[in-house]
């Protein structure tokens, strides 16, 4: 794709290049580049330990947190109302257990992405991308961490207010937690799977929202379909490698030089 297109353009028309790029990442590692497999290993099987913590913590939670906001009532046509609330209470606790899931993954997965995206942009490219020794590699892996923790941070005091009205105000609550915790979270997760090629330039955080706010409407898209992947049985466990390839693909399209 040329870097012209995705520079100009209808602004749907740019939503739609950057929807594409997770479902390449995904052929470029699984398709065109199966050597890259390998480092797919760790994403996949983390990803799969954290969903399964997540339904189990769902799951062990939803009756106490429920019950803790309305018990059952004693009259009868309360119930029926009560039941109605059941029913909302359980899908706004199932999209907060997503976006807690959406959270562990980046951090856990963290260290293990930054070398998938260094291995999808040298075959990109044909250049090594910025890279150091061994005890530069630990310390990169330490800096991932610490930055996935930030990103949590940043994403949680956006975010919480919102799980709370979501939690306690019901209809207006929910509908706010969805589209909000939609649009915020595709957001996060293009400047989260766009990170690694950023931080190999040692790119700010400040920088890096100037970078999301230059190319807001490919990341956008880029965004939504990882948003999207995760929703699909089986095809969610291998989003984190998709959208690790699919950023660095967006990234090397857009070409922004962003290096200091």
């Amino acid at each position: 794709m040329a870097r012209a297109d995705l520079a100009q353009g209808f602004f749907l028309a740019q939503v739609f290049r950057g929807f594409a790029y997770p479902w390449r990442g995904l052929g470029f590692v699984y398709g065109k580049h199966p050597s890259l497999i390998r480092y797919t290993v760790f994403q996949v099987l983390l990803t799969v330990a954290v969903f399964a913590a997540v339904i189990v913590g769902w799951s062990a939670s939803y009756d106490s947190i429920a019950g803790l906001l309305w018990s059952r009532p004693e009259s009868a046509w309360l119930v029926w109302l009560w039941y109605l609330y059941r029913i909302v209470a359980a899908l706004a606790l199932a999209v907060v257990g997503y976006f807690v899931f959406i959270v562990l993954v980046g951090i856990v997965c963290a260290p293990f992405n930054s070398k998938l995206s260094q291995k999808v942009e040298t075959l990109l490219t044909g250049r090594l991308p910025p890279s150091t020794g061994f005890a530069d590699e630990v310390r990169e892996a330490i800096r991932d961490i610490r930055v996935a923790l930030g990103k949590v941070f940043f994403y949680a005091m956006v975010m919480l207010p919102v799980f709370l009205i979501g939690l306690l105000v019901p209809g207006l609550g929910q509908i706010l937690l969805v589209v909000f915790g939609w649009l915020f979270t595709a957001l996060y997760l293009s400047l989260d799977y766009l990170d690694w090629p950023l931080s190999r330039r040692r790119i700010g955080f400040g920088d890096r929202l100037s970078y999301l706010k230059r190319h807001r409407w490919p990341m956008l898209g880029f965004g939504a379909a990882a948003f999207l992947l995760l929703w699909i049985p089986v095809l969610s466990f291998f989003l984190v490698p998709a959208a690790v390839a699919g950023g660095t693909l967006l990234f090397v399209d857009l070409g922004d030089r962003v290096e200091n």
